[in-house]
C-alpha cells in the first residue's frame, strides 16, 4: 500500500510520467492515459483501475525508476486537491457508502474490512456515548491515530503519494481548476482524446461539494489541519476555518 512510485504511471512512447492521486479525477486520468496507448476501450473505468488488464505501465514495475524520473526528457505531471475536500470525498465514497443503511453495507471487500477496523477503533479508543457510530469525525480520528490501513492511497497525504521533494514535476494541476489544468496537460502530452466527463466514464459523483460545510465541524477542521498539514503547506491551500 505504501510502495514507492506505485501511483506513477509511465508511458515510454510519449516520454511522460503521470502521478495520479485518488479522489482527484484519477479515473479520468487513467482513461486518458489508456487512450495514449491506443486502447479502443479507453473509457472502460473498471479496466483502467485494473493494474493487470489496463495496459498501463507503472513506475514501481520498472527496473530503474530513479533513472526515468531523473531524465529531463521525461515530463512529469500530477493533479492535487484541497485536503478538506479530498478527505471528505474519500470518506463518502469508501466509508459512509458501506455503513449500515447504505447500499454498500453488504459489501465484503477491502474497504469493508477498513470499516470494521474503524469501528473497532471507535469502540476501543473513543467514548461510545459521544461516538455511538462511525461518523466523519470518527474516521478522521482513526486516520490521526495511524495504522496500516490509514496509509491507503485514497486518504494518504498527497505529498507522500507524489514523493514531493524527491520528484521534480513539470506541472501540478488542481482539482479546483481542473477544466483549465486538464486542457493544459492534454495539450502538453498531445492527447488524442478530450478529458472525459464523469458521465463518459460512468462515474457517480460523491456529492462532496454540497456536504463540505455541514460535515466540517470545528473538530473535523482541526483534525484535517493536523493530518494534512504538509499538504496544506506544500500546495498552498487555505487552512482557515470554513
Amino acid at each position: 500500500m505504501g510502495t514507492k512510485y506505485r501511483n506513477f504511471i509511465y508511458n515510454p512512447a510519449h516520454r511522460l510520467v503521470f502521478a495520479y492521486v485518488p479522489k482527484v479525477a484519477c479515473t479520468n486520468w487513467k482513461c486518458v492515459l489508456r487512450a495514449l496507448t491506443g486502447a479502443p476501450d479507453w473509457l472502460d473505468s473498471a479496466r483502467a483501475h485494473d493494474r493487470r488488464r489496463s495496459g498501463l505501465q507503472y513506475l514501481d514495475q520498472q527496473t530503474a525508476p530513479e533513472a526515468i524520473l531523473n531524465d529531463s526528457s521525461v515530463r512529469k505531471f500530477a493533479c492535487v486537491r484541497h485536503p478538506r475536500a479530498r478527505a471528505l470525498s474519500a470518506y463518502l465514497n469508501k466509508i459512509e457508502h458501506r455503513l449500515p443503511g447504505h447500499r454498500g453495507a453488504a459489501f465484503n471487500d477491502h474497504f469493508s474490512r477498513i470499516v470494521a477496523e474503524i469501528d473497532s477503533f471507535r469502540q476501543t479508543c473513543l467514548d461510545s456515548d459521544l461516538y455511538p457510530a462511525i461518523t466523519f469525525e470518527v474516521f478522521l480520528r482513526w486516520l490521526e491515530a495511524g495504522s496500516y490501513f490509514t496509509q491507503d492511497e485514497h486518504w494518504r497525504p498527497q505529498v507522500d503519494l507524489l514523493c514531493l521533494g524527491h520528484v521534480r514535476f513539470d506541472f501540478i494541476g488542481r482539482f479546483e481548476t481542473l477544466a483549465q489544468d486538464a486542457d493544459h496537460i492534454l495539450a502538453q502530452i498531445k492527447s488524442p482524446v478530450p478529458f472525459p466527463s464523469p458521465a463518459a466514464i460512468k462515474f457517480a459523483p460523491s456529492g462532496t461539494a454540497g456536504r463540505l460545510r455541514s460535515s466540517y465541524t470545528p473538530a473535523c477542521q482541526a483534525l484535517v489541519a493536523r493530518i494534512y498539514a504538509r499538504d496544506f503547506q506544500a500546495f498552498g491551500y487555505e487552512c482557515a476555518p470554513l
